[in-house]
């Protein structure tokens, strides 16, 4: 449902005004930071220690940034000023689910394409990929333990 309040749940880097999302000054840098570091080739771990290098804390207040926390933002198109919600309710013919897209719903901290270029390399990067039957699978690399 398109008036859900999940549209308009904060995450890190933003603060709530009056119901709508509006991004904190500091942290929404260290948001930019995160997807550049990202996009540069750091690692989600190399990622954390950097931030905990700077002595910025979590989004938790804690002094050590956990790699989910880094991908849970990594792949969050809030950061784009955009917010999609998925429904619960599913084609009975198709099996599809809803997605509801609201688009420029609040500002965004970084660019749509700085999004999309992050998700790639998300996919580039990951060792897994769909196999024939579409079950992921390890991707068989000369890194693969598999042998040849």
């Amino acid at each position: 449902n398109p008036d859900s309040r999940l549209y308009n749940r904060c995450c890190y880097g933003y603060w709530s005004y009056d119901g709508k999302m509006i991004p904190k000054v500091l942290e929404s840098e260290y948001v930019k930071d995160i997807f550049n570091y990202y996009k540069y080739g750091c690692s989600l771990y190399g990622i954390a220690r950097k931030l905990e290098e700077r002595g910025i804390p979590s989004p938790s207040g804690k002094k050590v940034w956990r790699t989910k926390t880094i991908e849970n933002i990594l792949k969050n198109e809030k950061y784009t000023g955009n917010v999609i919600v998925k429904s619960v309710i599913k084609n009975p013919q198709t099996g599809e689910e809803r997605y509801f897209k609201a688009l420029h719903h609040h500002e965004g901290i970084i660019s749509q394409e700085l999004f999309d270029e992050v998700q790639k390399i998300f996919v580039k990067r990951s060792n897994m990929e769909p196999g024939p039957d579409g079950k992921m699978r390890r991707k068989n690399t000369h890194y693969s333990s598999k042998k040849r």
